[in-house]
């Protein structure tokens, strides 16, 4: 395998659209203002996320040319190079279309960051934890809560906070690098940091 590419199937109208040929093999990568009507409709995006073998790289893209609508030199051009030179090559489809997501705004950063919100959430309430109202609470990645913990609205968990069995938080709290031990309750509107003092 020469050459790999990472991409997500999505249902987004956005980005370069992977093109296989009849046996479903990678063809080339078209960027959407030089797609045609039908390449448009196609619904597996490139993430641009590449993985090259450097020999065959560097002639790739050496031989580039600006011969698109923008008049640049587009990294999806050496894949296509790469492909008609016969060498190998792949995509790598993600199991989750988010995975996909390109951050080039503040506005596409606070998409990405809701989603890996969300997710957070959804791993923590599957393992018995009470989130009251996902929707108004924030949990950082690293936060560890133990099962029957409940957290209540507008809660912020942040850092290397741990909160223990039972444990009840907020509603209007801030944690942050403290431990919540279990069956403590965190009274509304308290902020932790770290050292256990509250503020």
């Amino acid at each position: 395998m020469e050459l790999a590419g990472i991409t997500a199937a999505t249902i987004a109208p956005k980005g370069g659209r992977i093109l296989r040929d009849a046996s479903g093999a990678l063809r080339a990568i078209v960027e959407e203002k030089d797609a045609s009507p039908e390449e448009r409709a196609v619904r597996e995006l490139n993430t641009s996320i590449y993985v090259f073998r450097s020999a065959d790289l560097w002639p790739a893209l050496e031989a580039l040319e600006p011969a698109n609508v923008q008049g640049e030199l587009y990294l999806t051009d050496a894949v296509r190079t790469l492909v008609e030179a016969g060498r190998g090559a792949a995509v790598y489809c993600a199991p989750v279309a988010e995975m996909g997501l390109g951050v080039n705004t503040r506005a596409e950063l606070a998409e990405a960051a809701a989603v890996l919100r969300r997710r957070i959430l959804e791993e923590h309430m599957a393992a018995g934890v009470a989130v009251a109202d996902p929707a108004t609470t924030w949990i950082e990645p690293e936060v560890v809560i133990e099962a029957e913990a409940v957290i209540q609205p507008f809660t912020m968990l942040r850092g290397k906070t741990v909160v223990r069995a039972g444990a009840e938080v907020g509603p209007y709290a801030l944690v942050e690098d403290s431990e919540v031990a279990a069956g403590q309750v965190v009274a509304p509107f308290t902020g932790l940091r770290p050292g256990g003092g509250a503020a």
